[in-house]
């Protein structure tokens, strides 16, 4: 866990956004950053739920980011896929603010998490 809170924050600190968050496949929180999860209200599911229904849509293509504004504030979403005994897990990393993160801050992010995950 410390892992994914260290890489949250310095995802925040790039971003410049205000929260951040990591849901496994079944919509469960596995880290936090920026707030507490009382705050959400049930959007890690529906954020997986967006992403799971892209995917259906996208055929071949997996979907790699969605955004959703809601009220005044970006969900930026994007896809984290790992490997463990043999099994495929997809987790969502999602950072939420005012501004929409961009795709050059989002591709540094995923390639920083990719990293990392190979060392876990």
């Amino acid at each position: 866990e410390e892992v994914w809170n260290a890489l949250l924050n310095w995802g925040l600190k790039i971003s410049k956004l205000e929260k951040a968050f990591i849901v496994d496949e079944r919509g469960l929180i596995i880290a936090m950053q920026g707030g507490d999860d009382s705050t959400l209200e049930g959007i890690e599911s529906n954020l997986l739920r967006s992403v799971m229904q892209m995917d259906h849509f996208m055929g071949d293509e997996p979907t790699q980011s969605v955004q959703i504004k809601l009220k005044d504030n970006w969900f930026s979403s994007f896809y984290l896929t790992t490997q463990e005994k043999g099994e495929k897990h997809t987790m969502i990393i999602c950072l939420t603010g005012k501004d929409v993160l961009s795709d050059k801050t989002r591709e540094k992010i995923l390639q920083v998490f990719n990293e990392k995950l190979k060392d876990l």
